[in-house]
């Protein structure tokens, strides 16, 4: 099977995960994927690859190389879902369930499961 890359991943790994150059997220900087030159993707795609050839070098398995990026993926698309607030609760909720839906999936927990997780102050004590 051919590979094409997206960046810096198959495409298959680029889809399964939700990531792609054109699909600006908020956690990381706020320049617009057009204003980053050749020479800049070019760097990227090789740091890129040594990271995954160093976390090979310290033992990493491809399974877990790839759990590492699926877990990363997530956090970036935790920073995208909106939230709406509900005044009279003091609470919110999920405004897009898009980015919501996404998250989950990667994760592998049910959409309930995370609104419970990102919307419910829950307090533990030792």
């Amino acid at each position: 099977m051919a590979e094409v890359t997206c960046n810096h991943w198959s495409l298959t790994t680029s889809q399964a995960i939700k990531l792609c150059a054109f699909c600006p997220h908020r956690y990381l900087n706020q320049t617009l994927p057009e204003d980053v030159s050749t020479a800049e993707h070019s760097l990227n795609r090789e740091k890129f690859a040594l990271l995954k050839q160093a976390l090979n070098v310290i033992g990493f398995s491809h399974l877990e190389v790839e759990n590492l990026f699926v877990i990363l993926a997530a956090i970036l698309h935790i920073g995208d879902i909106r939230f709406t607030a509900l005044t009279e609760a003091n609470s919110a909720f999920v405004s897009d369930l898009q980015f919501l839906e996404q998250v989950a999936g990667l994760l592998q927990v049910s959409t309930d499961e995370l609104v419970s997780a990102l919307t419910t102050d829950i307090q533990y004590f030792k």
